[in-house]
């Protein structure tokens, strides 16, 4: 297994169908965070109470440990404007701050802010978006780039050297073949985990994969402990069946498909907590070796980092995985 395997952590979002006090569940989850030794943790776009930035400030404002992943769109932002979040963050925490740039989003969500590029152009978007924060970075003057989306004149941002200084880039979708020059670069590309018979091999070794856990003993352990953690929800699922109709991605086409012509219950490729809006990726069940085996056989499709997915009590069960994952 490669030595540079490592994982990241996923912010809990906002359950508006619960009733836990969602502060004590960020504390909570930011301190597991730290303490399991992630590289990152991933706070999400998906949840609409609550800004991602804001929850970036409060999780470092907490623990100086803290390394988040912000997702980040370019339909909530301009680059430049990106870039001075950045440098705020980085001068006041001194800490790494690491980006998910996604171009995907809810269709009634795009048409509620004006926004009528259909995906091929949000992904051409999400591009330029790239190219201005790398420049941005790297520049040691004033800065000016002339696309089909940004036009930027002599822009100058203080302090340079934090603009990208120990900054990843990690990007979300099918993009290896149209950033080619950025395969061997920091950029790091995420996908969402699929069966080992329908997932492809990484273009780049810098490729990880979105995916669910639940790891127990035994497989009948985990598989109990799956339907009791994640149990059936209506409500979820109507949200559910709203939000991949409501989304025009390839992920969300190929497992619309998938699930007319497949099983919902398969331990490898688990989807009852994702289908009840319980999860945002697809889950392995099974045993701590069944589940670490099967990340090992996704790593040698060069897969080599996992953002997981897991049930905010399941923190112990974790940590047994990700040991028994570390290179010896």
């Amino acid at each position: 297994m490669n030595d540079s395997i490592f994982f990241i952590n996923a912010l809990p979002p906002n359950d508006r169908r619960s009733d836990l006090d969602y502060v004590s569940t960020l504390d909570f989850s930011i301190q597991k965070s730290c303490d399991l030794g992630f590289k990152h943790t991933l706070i999400t776009i998906g949840d609409k109470r609550y800004d991602p930035w804001v929850l970036a400030q409060y999780g470092l404002s907490k623990n100086v440990s803290f390394k988040p992943l912000i997702a980040t769109n370019p339909i909530h932002q301009h680059p430049v404007a990106l870039a001075k979040r950045l440098i705020s963050l980085k001068s006041i925490f001194s800490t790494e701050v690491a980006l998910n740039l996604v171009s995907g989003s809810f269709v009634s969500e795009l048409k509620s802010i004006g926004n009528n590029l259909n995906f091929e152009q949000r992904n051409e978007r999400l591009i330029e978006f790239l190219k201005i924060i790398q420049d941005l970075g790297s520049t040691s003057s004033t800065y000016s780039f002339n696309g089909k989306y940004y036009q930027i004149e002599n822009v100058d941002l203080y302090p340079r050297t934090l603009t990208s200084a120990k900054n990843s880039i990690f990007i979300s979708g099918h993009f290896e073949a149209q950033l080619p020059q950025y395969v061997n670069e920091a950029i790091y590309f995420v996908k969402n985990y699929r069966p080992l018979d329908q997932l492809q091999k990484a273009f780049s070794s810098k490729s990880g994969l979105n995916v669910g856990i639940c790891a127990r003993s035994t497989d009948a352990e985990a598989m109990s402990a799956v339907h009791d953690l994640y149990p059936m929800d209506r409500q979820g699922e109507m949200l559910f069946t709203l939000a991949v109709n409501n989304n025009e991605t390839p992920w969300n086409i190929w497992i619309k498909d998938y699930l007319k012509k497949n099983r919902d219950d398969d331990p490898l490729f688990y989807l009852k907590p994702f289908k009840n809006y319980q999860s945002s990726a697809p889950f392995i069940v099974g045993s701590y070796e069944k589940v670490a085996e099967h990340l090992k056989k996704c790593t040698e499709l060069n897969y080599n980092f996992f953002i997981l997915d897991y049930h905010r009590s399941d923190h112990d069960h974790i940590k047994v995985l990700m040991q028994m994952l570390k290179p010896s």
